[in-house]
């Protein structure tokens, strides 16, 4: 009888496709992280799923509304103290296609649309 290794039985893998994307919760930090592929994540007992997604593409004509998002600085986004994205809670940013396909950074996307 072999002995078991509880270690290795807390551990997952997830594989992310190109333009998927995942949520993942780190409880020894409280923040949730946003991976995207092509890669294999690992990921550790205090590493948690929250949801894997493809990315929105928008193609030529289409545009999308995405509520409450992420707070820009220089082009980058802008992070708090503790390393999450700043949120523009209540405002709208409309994008317009095409454009390199990302996932939608905080918020909703009501959409894609028509013009």
């Amino acid at each position: 009888m072999s002995p078991s290794n509880n270690s290795t039985e807390a551990i997952q893998r997830i594989s992310l496709k190109n333009r998927e994307y995942a949520y993942i919760e780190d409880a020894n930090r409280g923040v949730v992280l946003v991976e995207i592929g092509p890669k294999v994540l690992t990921l550790e007992a205090h590493l948690t799923l929250v949801t894997k997604s493809r990315m929105i593409e928008l193609g030529t004509g289409s545009w999308c509304v995405v509520r409450n998002p992420v707070v820009r600085a220089e082009g980058r986004v802008a992070l708090d103290d503790f390393g999450q994205a700043r949120i523009a809670v209540g405002d709208r940013e409309v994008r317009v296609g095409p454009a390199v396909a990302r996932p939608v950074t905080s918020g909703w996307c009501a959409g894609p649309g028509a013009m």
